[in-house]
């Protein structure tokens, strides 16, 4: 398992129910409603980000979260809260900003 999910893993599961998780709480679900191409900060490096929608009545803060895929993978990440949706959810954002793999020396 990778430290971080990838964004071919992310866009396989967009639309699919994950889990939050933090310590001392056994979580809630949420939805992944986006996963968009970023703005790497130079050549070396790819950016995205994953966009969770929250269950109603719910609006967790920035903190470090185990995020839990629905194949049972799982992540510490930092979720961000970006606001709400069109129809009043709470939305949590994760942003991966990834070095590339150094290419093979000729």
């Amino acid at each position: 398992m990778s430290d971080i999910p990838s964004q071919d893993e992310l866009q396989q599961a967009l639309g699919q129910t994950w889990r939050v998780s933090w310590e001392g709480h056994p979580g809630i679900d949420v939805d992944l409603v986006e996963v968009n191409q970023g703005k790497s900060m130079n050549s070396r490096y790819h950016c995205y980000d994953a966009v969770f929608r929250q269950p109603a009545g719910f609006d967790l803060p920035q903190y470090s979260y185990t995020l839990h895929g629905p194949d049972a993978s799982s992540w510490w990440v930092m979720l961000t809260p970006i606001g709400p949706d069109e129809e009043g959810h709470r939305l949590l954002q994760a942003v991966f900003h990834v070095r590339l793999p150094v290419p093979a020396s000729p």
